[in-house]
């Protein structure tokens, strides 16, 4: 049991449902810390299957592991989590590095700048 488990456990009372859905969130951060301590061991690249420097899969499976549970913990518990779409680059860690944006998420930004920098351009704003 995580000691968000037992964060829980002491604020609210928890059905049996919620029980087998912390436990699995358990098992997905132990998976995440697994996934971390393997890459701690082999690097965070690793040669690929012609000798090219890969990203480890840990990497991957330690974040998608981390998603799943921290979905879990914002559908059992909704009003404790932050409000609306608050993502890490609105909440200023993007920029700080406490956080990584996705390749979608700096394209769309740029997109953005670019159509509101041509727009301020032709004076429509």
């Amino acid at each position: 049991m995580s000691g968000f488990t037992a964060d829980f456990e002491n604020e609210y009372e928890l059905e049996p449902p919620h029980r087998a859905l912390l436990a699995i969130a358990d098992a997905l951060m132990a998976e995440a810390a697994e996934c971390d301590a393997q890459v701690r061991a082999d690097g965070r690249m690793i040669p690929g299957s012609t000798g090219q420097k890969v990203e480890h899969p840990a990497v991957r499976t330690a974040i998608v592991a981390r998603e799943k549970a921290a979905r879990i913990y914002r559908d059992l518990f909704p009003d404790d989590g932050p409000a609306g779409n608050v993502d890490a680059y609105s909440l200023g860690q993007a920029d700080s590095g406490q956080a990584h944006r996705s390749a979608a998420s700096l394209r769309a930004s740029k997109a953005a700048e670019t159509r509101w920098n041509r727009a301020r351009a032709a004076g429509g704003a």
